[in-house]
């Protein structure tokens, strides 16, 4: 899926708003732009930016479709930049709906260039599609050319090489073309070439890279694995949007991201006599050396390729106090602890139902007498 957040610009742990869209397969965001308003837009029409500003110029000279037509799709695209540039809430879904309207302007752009309907001026916008085609491409294909090799295996990072150097060729001959006014030439290649280069990376790379790029899922499971809806989940360091969404907190009890000192923070910690803290490796290390008791122990460890971050290679690490997850059970709620006989000073835990509905054997049976060390 996409996920797009807004965090404040005092602290990146407050999150402003956070939206997460997609499909039930596997979906990118191409790009994010922010204007000095703080509007946010989502670009997916790469590749075709090429020939987008020779189509609109054609457009605004009435040399494509009927007047009718043309005042369809101004009413289509324009009345949706203005509005939710104005609105006061902006979610990036809002002009999806214009996507529909700027492909069926270029379509009309390329049959008007065909029949020889364009004038120079549209020609020379056409060429001018250069200036935002190039940077995209060539950035792409270099992005995935050397990127893989500071995350992957250098077994696995030679995978990536057909796909980027078939990329930066394609983008190539396409600049080449279209400067020469071949523009015909340079869209029947991003027509049929940048689909199965993008096949291709799919195949290859992506399923690599994915794991790193997408740990929230991961996360989620072994969080899932020893809280409650009720036990407090805390957030520092990695603040990933998705995350949000996969643990899939009650209202009632949402995932907490401090914005308090630390010193306030280690007393909050303190007092809790069980949480679980989602945190990088920093924060792990200073939590860690809390004077808490029961310790805090860690869960789990994930690499990560940080992807709000400049994808800058983070750890995450999963660790919980007073939790651990139900042994012998396929339920992922944890054990509970329930209380101790005074007279012995035994422990008494409480455990789940396992999912055909019985208790686990012994889930009311002493486990040890307590102590001063335990």
């Amino acid at each position: 899926d996409v996920f797009v957040a807004k965090v404040a610009a005092s602290s990146s742990a407050l999150v402003l708003w956070a939206k997460a869209f997609g499909t039930t397969g596997t979906d990118w965001g191409t790009s994010v732009a922010s204007d000095s308003a703080g509007n946010v837009v989502v670009g997916g029409f790469f590749p075709w930016t090429l020939h987008l500003p020779g189509a609109l110029s054609a457009l605004a000279g009435g040399r494509i479709g009927s007047r009718l037509e043309r005042t369809i799709l101004w009413a289509w695209m324009g009345p949706a930049f203005v509005l939710f540039s104005l609105a006061a809430t902006k979610l990036p879904h809002y002009i999806f709906p214009v996507f529909p309207a700027l492909a069926l302007t270029t379509a009309a752009g390329l049959e008007a260039l065909h029949e020889g309907r364009l004038s120079d001026r549209d020609r020379v916008w056409f060429r001018r599609g250069v200036w935002f085609f190039a940077p995209l491409i060539f950035s792409a294909g270099i992005a995935l050319l050397i990127g893989p090799w500071f995350f992957l295996s250098p077994f696995k990072s030679v995978t990536a090489i057909p796909s980027a150097l078939a990329l930066l060729a394609l983008g190539w001959f396409a600049l080449r073309e279209e400067r020469s006014g071949r523009f015909e030439s340079a869209s029947r290649a991003l027509l049929w070439l940048f689909p199965a280069i993008s096949l291709l990376v799919v195949w290859t790379i992506a399923p690599l890279l994915e794991p790193l790029m997408k740990i929230s899922p991961a996360i989620a499971r072994e969080v899932r694995r020893v809280v409650r809806p009720e036990t407090p989940v805390y957030l520092m360091g990695y603040t990933e949007p998705s995350l949000v969404f996969y643990l899939n907190r009650p209202v009632n009890f949402p995932v907490k991201i401090p914005a308090v000192p630390l010193e306030n923070l280690a007393r909050e910690f303190e007092q809790m006599p069980s949480f679980v803290l989602i945190s990088t490796r920093e924060y792990f290390a200073w939590a860690s050396q809390l004077p808490l008791d029961p310790p805090l122990r860690e869960v789990a460890r994930f690499k990560a390729i940080n992807t709000n971050a400049h994808a800058k290679q983070e750890e995450v690490i999963v660790s919980s106090r007073g939790l651990r997850p139900s042994a012998g059970t396929k339920s992922l709620t944890p054990t509970i602890f329930h209380g101790v006989i005074p007279e012995t000073g035994h422990e008494i835990i409480r455990y789940p139902q396992n999912p055909d509905g019985k208790q686990p054997r012994g889930s009311s049976q002493p486990i040890g007498p307590m102590s001063q060390e335990n």
